[in-house]
């Protein structure tokens, strides 16, 4: 079946747009010095983890490794927010 444009619903993408997101609430509860997992940091801000991982080798997110896990503090999951955030509006 062709894909045509003029009979897509206009609530359906295929997930192609970008959902407008409020800030996260439960992120400015989290405590500075609080480790988080990738997978945490991945459930809280809706992300993929090479996105987290890719900001780690960049150097935009600071993290320590601990027991083989990469772990970042509440402080740089709040960075990350930031920095996620203003580079989808620009």
């Amino acid at each position: 079946m062709p894909a045509d444009a003029t009979e897509c619903s206009p609530f359906t993408d295929a997930g192609l747009t970008r959902s407008e997101r409020s800030p996260l609430p439960s992120i400015a509860v989290i405590a500075d010095d609080r480790l988080l997992t990738v997978a945490d940091i991945c459930a809280l801000l809706q992300i993929r983890k090479s996105v987290v991982y890719r900001a780690c080798d960049r150097g935009d997110l600071g993290y320590v490794t601990f027991e083989g896990a990469v772990q970042v503090e509440g402080r740089d999951l709040r960075i990350l927010h930031i920095r996620l955030a203003s580079a989808v509006e620009r």
